[in-house]
């Protein structure tokens, strides 16, 4: 069994003051795949696999680490359901996922459905979508995948004689471009033993995944003992599995603490998630139900739990009681949010001693009462005091209440009971869209307000509130909470009756038998202005809801089930902000639609939808309308060019789209067309007419039945559309041509240059050696890209005015020509380029901000990483470089065993070189600072911030980045190496050596020292070793001497390259 952490949270902490994590979900660890008939919601990995070879053996074991790791992994085992086609819910699986895995075995090649397969999953990785692609070799050779030898080259006999020559060499390619691609051979790792082999994999997957760090308030007091002593516990060097309970009163900080340690230990582990809430999610199970068998997990797991009722906690290994709050940390605690200081204002603080006194040293009150009294003046203070007088101090929500009647206005006492009943862990936007749509008006300073109290949390793009304050808002006696036919708020199924005074609505009937509602039941809801609905098959019309309702509502999908019924949309909901119809695909034609308040309508994947209805002219407000992949679409009506407020339409995938209405180039508010995928001639000269586009995409399409672009339709469309619309496309910002199949050829008929406004411009994954003509005259260009432009050979004359160059995956490209001007800022991406030899011009850019990622894996170093080590060296800025190996250098000019050293720096000095070696047994990445200070004073000079990898690690501090003013020539330094907990709490890093060395100025004379100690030096022809009194010499390099050694290395060891620069603080 994988080593695995799991963890869990009770009922009473911090209701969603967490990100949702990846976890091991107990009932899809038995649940068959063959039982599930589509994907839900985003996959970690897709494993991509031959059946017949390794489904019972290696695939099934992987698969089984991956889901122990708390991996969302999915497989695909309905073999024997395959059509010649792929299904249209494994293809969402595939866009759907972060990583596609794929196991490549003898006999893959052998079978259709896993080429088809594997060429899907490229383009889902060449499509910008941020996919990755990642290669097991599974007892066969890499050369077989890439040049297709061995079984490979047997099975595509086979192929040549039964399938088209264009569908064989797609498939090729395909093989070829994913042999080429970093991954896992299993004959080289591991010395061919598949358990180790697989927890390598595992490892590098979760590293490949999202960090896993929960949020923790920015101010932590009183904590610090307690939280310590729970990581020492839990760190011991043990394969035992531990527990840990917490418990403690409501507000006390459980949660808080238990998310603190989780960030400490949860990258030590193989698998690990947070699961909050338990108790309001999942009361039908009791704690010994969810604490589990201690053989539920594997060696050295972990379980910390937290609790208000300390008999649960009978069989865990530590128990620990989380108290009050000192009277001085409460002090402290309450000063952060009243005064966003340490301490109070000398005028408050006897009164902030007395609203310490009765908040008890309740972190959650303190906080709460703290964000509500900051700003306020001293008779605000004294009416908030007196009414804390009067709470018995055992009532925490009556105290809380007295945030809730402080706030301004009914509106937003209105936004935060609506969020506490209806909207917590709901995303930010949509909370937004729905309260704006009931309220009437823009509800983002409400948000930011009860952020500001302290009442709600936005953490990300999620609105949370702790589960106090949920509770709180809940049990406001705003009208009756003991009878809820009189409540103005109902979230509870079984309270559900009353009609007099009920304004919201929730109903989950999820887990009910009878899913089916009629919208007659709410006919008699008369001030029903709010109906939330998750999982029910919702029949009849909109009209007997009162005309004020907003309603949200998720349409079930049941096993076995084509399509959800859409109930007729009648013009009496004219409030109606979104309507999300995406992938019915039993959908023919669009409802009738007359709402003037609709923002959106989405119909994507909608793959039998053949006609968009006439009164689509009729939604005045409409500013976004997605099509993409309604490829039975044909026609779209003449009226849709009276749509006055449209911003953006997705067509991208409608490939029997026939045309643009003729009036849609007046719609002067239309200014981001997605259309990949659709060549037709008529359509293309339909573009022609939108003149105020500013984004535009008309690349190829990945998408089932598949699809090209315009540019794959032949040259001759190009000679006749192309040069009409980039005159008129004046306005255009971003053009994207992407996997469009553009060749030499067709790339000779296209001119750029007529594209003034142009600023990013993308050509990635097509076919052409040399750039179309013109890019070097675009002056506003700031973004180009050519990635997996695999037969490019050169990029020159690119314009000054470029930021960004992504030419990644080009494995032709040769040259690259930088702009003769300096730039200030510049970013190159060359990974896995493995051709390119040179960079021209790449000397001008010594002194300016770049980013430059070259590597060279399978070559030895060579011309180009001789020139950009020699610039990184020789410039003023700072650069990294990760994962250098071997023993520390011995000419450093101080070095030492630890996480700390002291030394001493010349009065005139280009810069430092730090180094150290991590510890790699601890952790696999690690959030770390680095500190440099003043041991005389302890005044600050350098500070960073960075997640480094187990392995030694250089950085190049410039002498600009540090500062110098506070800094004596006679005054000895300290380096301090830490590892960051959370806000404001640091522990050493188990650094085994680290070490300094000095890079020496460049001086004429030993006179010209006694330049400003801020000035970075010029560059005269001699360099100079300064004495310094404390230590005689100091040991430096010159930037040559560093370079030198640098390279060294790359003849040593194939290394990639990364050099970063922030510009100059003196300018």
């Amino acid at each position: 069994m994988q080593k695995e952490k799991r963890k869990q949270s009770k009922d009473e902490e911090n209701d969603s003051s967490t990100r949702k994590r990846r976890k091991a979900d107990l009932t899809a660890m038995t649940k068959p795949e063959s039982s599930r008939s589509r994907p839900e919601g985003a996959y970690d990995v897709f494993l991509s696999f031959r059946g017949e070879d390794t489904r019972k053996t290696f695939t099934d074991h992987l698969y089984t680490a991956l889901v122990q790791a708390g991996i969302h992994t999915f497989r695909d085992d309905d073999e024997l359901l395959r059509g010649e086609e792929i299904s249209g819910y494994l293809l969402r699986a595939i866009q759907e996922s972060k990583i596609s895995i794929v196991v490549f075995s003898k006999g893959y090649a052998s079978s259709r459905w896993c080429l088809n397969e594997l060429v899907e999953i490229l383009k889902c990785k060449n499509r910008k979508t941020g996919q990755i692609v990642l290669p097991i070799f599974y007892d066969i050779d890499p050369s077989y995948v890439r040049k297709q030898n061995g079984n490979f080259a047997e099975a595509f006999v086979k192929h040549e004689e039964r399938f088209e020559e264009k569908l064989v060499k797609e498939w090729r390619k395909a093989l070829e471009e994913t042999g080429n691609l970093s991954g896992w051979n299993l004959n080289d790792m591991a010395n061919g033993h598949e358990a180790k082999f697989i927890k390598e994999i595992i490892k590098d997957v979760l590293n490949k995944l999202e960090p896993k760090y929960l949020y923790v308030p920015e101010h932590l007091v009183g904590m610090d003992w307690l939280s310590r002593n729970i990581f020492d516990f839990l760190s011991t060097a043990t394969d035992d599995v531990l527990f840990v309970g917490i418990h403690g009163m409501p507000g006390i900080g459980k949660t808080t603490i238990a998310e603190v340690v989780f960030n400490q230990l949860c990258n030590g582990f193989e698998g690990s998630c947070f699961l909050s809430d338990i108790n309001e999610r999942s009361k039908q199970f009791n704690a010994k139900a969810l604490m589990g068998d201690r053989s539920w997990f594997g060696p050295g797991s972990r379980v910390i739990i937290t609790t208000r009722d300390s008999s649960l906690l009978r069989e865990v290994d530590q128990r620990y009681q989380i108290k009050e709050l000192e009277p001085d940390e409460a002090l402290q605690l309450f000063s952060w949010h009243a005064f966003k200081d340490t301490k109070p204002t000398e005028d408050y603080i006897e009164l902030s001693k007395d609203v310490v006194d009765y908040c008890g040293g309740l972190p959650l009150a303190l906080e709460v009462m703290g964000a509500c009294l900051s700003g306020k003046n001293r008779d605000g203070w004294k009416s908030v005091i007196d009414k804390l007088r009067r709470i018995p101090n055992h009532n925490i929500q009556g105290k809380l209440i007295i945030s809730f009647d402080a706030l301004d206005g009914e509106e937003l006492r209105n936004a935060f009971l609506d969020i506490a009943c209806f909207f917590v862990d709901r995303k930010k936007e949509y909370v937004a869209k729905v309260l704006g749509a009931r309220c009437g008006y823009n509800p983002e300073v409400d948000l930011e307000t009860l952020h500001e109290r302290s009442l709600i949390k936005v953490l990300g793009e999620t609105v949370t509130m702790h589960d106090l304050l949920r509770d709180m808002g809940r049990e406001v006696r705003e009208s009756s909470p003991k009878e809820p036919g009189k409540r103005t708020r109902i979230w509870n199924q079984e309270d559900v009756h009353g009609t007099e005074v009920v304004e919201g609505l929730k109903l989950d009937v999820r887990a009910s038998k009878a899913k089916s509602l009629s919208t007659g039941s709410f006919a008699k809801l008369k001030c029903l202005n709010l109906l939330q609905i998750n999982g029910a098959h919702l029949t009849g019309s909109f009209k007997l809801l009162s005309k004020d309702t907003v309603t949200s509502k998720n349409y079930g999908r049941e096993k076995g089930e084509k399509h959800a019924a859409i109930p007729k949309i009648s013009p009496i909901l004219n409030r109606l902000k979104i309507l999300n119809l995406s992938h019915s695909q039993h959908l023919i034609k669009t409802p009738n639609l007359h709402s003037s308040s609709l923002e959106k309508l989405i119909l994507k994947g909608c793959s039998s939808l053949v006609e968009v209805h006439q009164s689509i002219e009729n939604l005045t407000s409409l500013v976004f309308l997605n099509l993409e992949g309604c490829w039975s679409l044909k026609i779209l009506p003449e009226s849709f060019g009276n749509v006055k407020s449209l911003e953006c339409l997705n067509i991208s995938g409608c490939s029997q789209l026939v045309k643009l209405p003729e009036r849609m180039g007046d719609i002067e508010s239309l200014t981001k067309l997605l259309a990949d995928g659709i060549e037709n001639d008529q359509f293309l000269s339909s573009i022609g007419q939108l003149k105020h586009v500013k984004r535009l995409s008309l690349g190829g399409y990945n998408s089932s039945p598949p699809s090209s672009s315009l540019i794959s339709a032949g040259v001759s469309n190009w000679k006749r559309w192309l040069p009409t619309p980039f005159i008129e496309w004046i306005l255009v910002k971003c053009l994207e041509l992407s996997n469009g199949g553009l060749s030499d050829r067709a790339a000779k008929c296209v001119d750029f240059s007529g594209l003034s406004s142009l600023e990013v411009l993308d050509l990635s994954g097509n076919k052409f050696s040399s750039l179309p003509s013109g890019i070097g005259f675009l002056p506003k260009l700031e973004i180009l890209r050519v990635h997996l432009c695999n037969n490019l050979v050169s990029i020159p004359d690119l314009p000054s005015s470029l930021d960004a160059l992504v030419a990644s995956y080009c494995k032709s490209l040769e040259r690259v020509r930088i702009p003769i001007e300096s730039k200030e800022k510049l970013h190159i991406y060359l990974h896995e380029s493995h051709s390119l030899e040179e960079i021209q011009g790449i000397e001008g850019l010594s002194n300016s901000f770049w980013y430059i990622y070259v590597d060279d894996h399978r070559h030895s170093p060579n011309k180009l990483q001789k020139s950009v080590v020699e610039v990184m060296c020789n410039g003023r800025h700072p650069y990294r470089i990760y994962d250098i190996p071997g023993e520390m250098p011995n000419w450093m000019s101080y070095s030492g065993e630890g996480c700390s050293l002291s030394f001493h720096i010349p009065p005139v000095f280009q810069g430092l070189v730090l180094w150290f070696d991590k510890d790699s047994h601890h952790y696999l990445n690690t959030d770390i600072i680095i500190i440099i200070r003043n041991k005389s004073n302890g005044i600050q000079l350098f500070e960073d911030k960075r997640i480094v990898t187990p392995r030694e690690w250089i950085r190049y501090i410039s002498r600009s980045e540090m500062a110098m003013e506070d800094y004596c020539a006679d005054d000895e330094l300290e380096l301090y190496i830490f590892s960051v907990l959370y806000d404001h709490l640091f522990e050493p890093v188990h650094v085994k050596e680290c070490g300094v060395h000095v890079i020496a100025g460049k001086l004429d004379s030993f006179e010209e020292s006694a330049v400003g100690r801020d000035t970075v030096m010029p560059s005269p022809p001699s360099y100079h070793v300064l004495p310094h009194p404390h230590c005689g010499s100091i040991t430096a390099s010159t930037p040559k001497q560093w370079s030198d050694y640098l390279f060294s290395k790359l003849q040593e060891h194939s290394l990639s390259l990364a050099r970063q620069g922030i510009k100059d603080l003196d300018g």
